[in-house]
């Protein structure tokens, strides 16, 4: 029975991750909207940002904790940023940037940004991927060796539309 939970487990772990072949090779990607996801603090985005147009909180299940979510629209761009409720003293989960005009928050610190080219990806993140078909066009993820992920969505056009990093906990 032990051996049983062991192995849905691990298969469990495994699902949040890519498989191995898929993983992204090099240094994982840190910044999105002009913030350093490894250093600089939600408290810290909301500062620079000023008040966002919308919170919102989500209980994490099984725990006493909660997300949330701060959103705001700058020129054409929608920046959502999540963040433990307990420790907003610390860098966000994640940060999400929407739209088709990139300006100085649409873009990653390589330089991908919103209104590229899917292919563009390739080109700055290289060839280790996972893409799966979205209602609105094509999901790309790339996943580096610490765990950190770079989620985009591309239009039936192939511009993408949608940039989203996430940092492992």
């Amino acid at each position: 029975m032990r051996i049983l939970i062991l192995l849905i487990a691990s298969v469990l772990a495994m699902a949040d991750h890519l498989p191995a072949r898929h993983i992204a090779k090099g240094r994982s990607e840190q910044r999105l909207a002009g913030f350093d996801l490894s250093r600089t603090t939600a408290a810290k985005i909301v500062e620079l940002l000023g008040k966002p147009s919308r919170t919102g909180d989500f209980p994490i299940s099984g725990t006493a904790y909660a997300e949330r979510e701060f959103v705001w629209s700058l020129g054409g761009v929608e920046v959502r940023v999540m963040g433990d409720t307990q420790s907003f003293d610390q860098p966000p989960s994640s940060i999400t940037v929407d739209g088709v005009k990139p300006g100085e928050r649409g873009r990653t610190g390589r330089g991908l940004a919103l209104g590229m080219a899917l292919a563009d990806a390739v080109r700055i993140y290289g060839n280790r991927f996972l893409d799966t078909r979205v209602p609105s066009g094509v999901q790309r993820t790339f996943e580096w060796q610490d765990g950190t992920s770079l989620q985009i969505e591309a239009d039936a056009r192939g511009r993408i539309v949608h940039i989203q990093l996430v940092v492992p906990e």
